[in-house]
């Protein structure tokens, strides 16, 4: 908790440090590959992370410089349907039937890489860079079918009589209507962030600083 809290409020600060080359020893490299899928229909979409880190000598100092690089990718769909059913409840009819199927398609990936500096054996120096990118495509397609309040077998009465409360033929008559629609829409987000900091340890104190 910080003095620019109201005293009985329930909250704090977390500060994270993303990790430095410095703290790993040598050179390291990791990834993963993967593919995810949540339906019968759907097929697996890719997904994968790559990670690494070294430490290099550089204007003449000792394992001065570490550098980190990080990327990821991650694809999933997101399938919605549903159906909108209306009646007529002194008959039992239905009126109408509105039937949606939407596939959202979201794609999430991006990286960063971190220089570490040192300045001394208690000072160092750090730049940050990150970019996450953010993708989703959605495709709607929507039925809708439609008659009037008529129920009978001449002239424009859409409804046909024999009726349930399950099922309700309709008439292809002048009094039926059937509307298809076909949507889509894509959208796109990205986050930059650069962070610039450092450290100084000296016995007895910790002093450290970033601006973001």
């Amino acid at each position: 908790s910080t003095p620019d809290m109201d005293a009985d409020a329930i909250g704090g600060t977390v500060n994270l440090k993303s990790r430095s080359a410095f703290n790993l020893k040598g050179r390291r490299i990791s990834y993963s590959l993967g593919g995810i899928t949540g339906m019968e229909r759907d097929r697996p979409h890719p997904s994968g992370t790559f990670s690494y880190s070294n430490v290099h000598d550089v204007l003449g100092g000792r394992q001065n410089l570490g550098i980190s690089f990080t990327a990821g990718w991650r694809q999933h769909l997101v399938a919605i349907d549903g159906a909108t059913l209306n009646y007529n409840t002194a008959q039992g009819f239905m009126l109408s039937l509105n039937y949606r199927d939407q596939a959202i398609t979201r794609t999430r990936y991006g990286g960063g890489v971190k220089v570490d500096y040192k300045l001394s054996d208690d000072a160092s120096v750090f730049l940050n860079l990150t970019a996450a990118p953010h993708r989703e495509n959605s495709h709607t397609r929507t039925v809708i079918l439609q008659g009037n309040q008529t129920v009978g077998t001449t002239g424009n009465a859409s409804i046909a009589p024999g009726f349930t409360n399950t099922l309700t033929e309709l008439r292809p008559v002048a009094g039926t209507t059937i509307q298809l629609q076909d949507a889509f829409s894509h959208r796109m987000a990205t986050s930059y962030t650069s962070q610039f900091g450092g450290a100084v340890r000296k016995w007895g104190y910790e002093l450290d600083y970033d601006l973001t």
